[in-house]
């Protein structure tokens, strides 16, 4: 019966590595954290100025970008800009997004039973055209960070805008290996260990 202790001990560290899961809610989409980075890089950027002659607007926002439209306007309108299409009338300010892109690092382990995890980074880069008594071109590149589950990346990625997705990384092939036959062995010595307690 000495053994039994030694069996159960056995069993419940297998059960704490198998039955790890994640606690945390799902991870932002990629889209969802693109139009909070616009939000803020608008704020950041125009709310301050002086509006006593900087009072209408324009954006170049082509390709998939076009998604932002809406939400733009819709900023600038709170902010109390016009918003001005018409070509030959030059806005006050002009928004342009150049480029979004969404990479994620090599995949790592917290803990050795545990998921997979990457460092997402999302990218925004573009300008803002101001005019007045004197023109002023800024340019602005803003990055987000942070750590999600490789699991997750599908998720997090909308299918039909490419720049929501980046390069999955693949997953180490040692460890992918591993990890199973540890649980298998550890298993089978479990199993093992019961029937030798239940025979004495």
């Amino acid at each position: 019966m000495k053994s039994f202790p030694l069996y159960l001990l056995l069993l419940l560290t297998v059960m704490g590595f198998t039955l790890i899961a994640q606690t945390d809610s799902a991870p932002k989409t990629n889209l969802t954290i693109c139009f909070e980075m616009i939000d803020s890089i608008i704020i950041g950027h125009v709310s301050n100025i002086d509006k006593s002659e900087v009072k209408t607007f324009s954006s170049n926002l082509v390709s998939d970008y076009s998604i932002f439209t809406n939400f733009v306007s819709d900023k600038f309108a709170k902010l109390n800009f016009s918003r001005i299409d018409e070509t030959p009338i030059t806005s006050n300010i002009n928004f342009v997004i150049s480029n979004i892109k969404v990479s994620y690092s090599k995949p790592k382990k917290m803990s050795f039973f545990g998921d997979y995890s990457v460092e997402r980074n999302i990218l925004i880069e573009g300008s803002f055209l101001f005019t007045g008594t004197k023109s002023d071109l800024i340019s602005f590149d803003k990055t987000y960070s942070d750590v999600i589950t490789y699991n997750s990346i599908k998720e997090v990625e909308d299918m039909s805008l490419p720049f929501t997705k980046g390069e999955i990384p693949e997953v180490p092939l040692f460890s992918s290996i591993l990890e199973p036959a540890i649980v298998v062995g550890s298993a089978a010595l479990i199993v093992y260990l019961f029937f030798s307690v239940r025979g004495k």
